[in-house]
């Protein structure tokens, strides 16, 4: 899995697709953050974003538990994983930006998730910058 000492993205995806192979509940799966940018450090984590499919939200978070035990024994480093089902929107337009795409069972459902999210995505930024220009005027008002 190290190559000098070090792991490389394409052992990570390759471990991730055959680990995610024999998981039936998640559709789709995602590498994400510093080693999808392979901008990783010795002490970074494996960030990891998975949809379920069939699992009720209140199981979640023994499946994150799950996936975080057992990828945590694979790689011999921290993992961290985000349910993208309840992940905020601008969580998830981070993962589909710059992550890498490890299962797509299901390109429909997560074409159609993609698009739910962008719209709430486009929302959330609508209010953020709203709020961004509010607050700066306000500083502006108290600097004259």
């Amino acid at each position: 899995m190290k190559r000098g000492g070090k792991i490389i993205k394409d052992d990570i995806t390759f471990a991730l697709r055959r680990y995610f192979a024999k998981k039936e509940n998640v559709p789709f799966a995602y590498l994400f953050g510093s080693y999808a940018r392979e901008k990783q450090k010795e002490s970074s984590d494996i960030d990891i974003a998975v949809y379920l499919s069939g699992t009720p939200q209140d199981e979640f978070f023994k499946c994150k538990l799950e996936f975080k035990t057992e990828l945590e024994e694979i790689f011999k480093k921290p993992v961290d994983v985000v349910i993208m089902n309840s992940a905020p929107p601008l969580l998830n337009h981070e993962i589909f930006k710059d992550g890498v795409l490890i299962k797509n069972a299901d390109p429909s459902l997560l074409s159609d998730f993609r698009r739910k999210n962008f719209y709430f995505y486009l929302d959330q930024m609508y209010i953020i910058n709203t709020y961004l220009k509010s607050t700066k005027e306000k500083i502006r008002e108290k600097l004259r």
